[in-house]
């Protein structure tokens, strides 16, 4: 029989299978983090080109955590393709710092359940895999969290998420 998988190591797994399915996607015309955070200050035209150049990035596993910390709100900014191009990165941060806790963890979470009809646009190009990837995470998120009041809305807001769109993803996936 084997050993079941401790939390880390069962994170360390979905990181993986994050890298694989969200490898080789580009940021392209999505709406980049300067750029969100700008439409958050309701910036004008060129305030928001100006906004994007600061973003240099060309992977979204070269962002560093400080920037997604910093950035933590932008993602319901996101149009398809950046949300696309930026979950990855919010996602594969949260199952990094699930245990001392981190604003990233809660924006991820919070940016995959869809609050409006039209949110789930966001979701349009992502494809199985991904969708897979996401579903593992939010299971872990609602799984492996203790009881710590700090973590109640986390889990909460998983499970939300995984009842409300998700959990159909999880059909066929290897428990991680």
């Amino acid at each position: 029989m084997e050993k079941p998988l401790a939390p880390d190591e069962k994170a360390e797994k979905i990181i993986a299978a994050i890298s694989q399915a969200f490898g080789k996607v580009l940021r392209g015309q999505g709406i980049s983090l300067h750029e969100a955070d700008a439409l958050d200050s309701y910036a004008n035209v060129d305030q928001l080109e100006q906004a994007r150049q600061l973003d240099t990035d060309i992977h979204w596993w070269e962002i560093a955590p400080e920037a997604l910390e910093r950035f933590n709100g932008v993602l319901i900014y996101a149009n398809a393709e950046g949300f696309r191009y930026y979950i990855p990165a919010y996602m594969t941060l949260a199952l990094r710092t699930w245990q001392r806790g981190s604003l990233s963890v809660d924006a991820a979470i919070s940016s995959l359940f869809p609050v409006t009809p039209n949110v789930s646009e966001r979701y349009a190009l992502l494809d199985d895999n991904q969708k897979k990837c996401i579903a593992q995470f939010l299971w872990f998120m609602a799984t492996e969290s203790d009881n710590h009041w700090m973590n109640k809305l986390k889990v909460y807001n998983a499970t939300r998420a995984l009842e409300d769109l998700w959990y159909p993803y999880l059909e066929g996936c290897e428990a991680p």
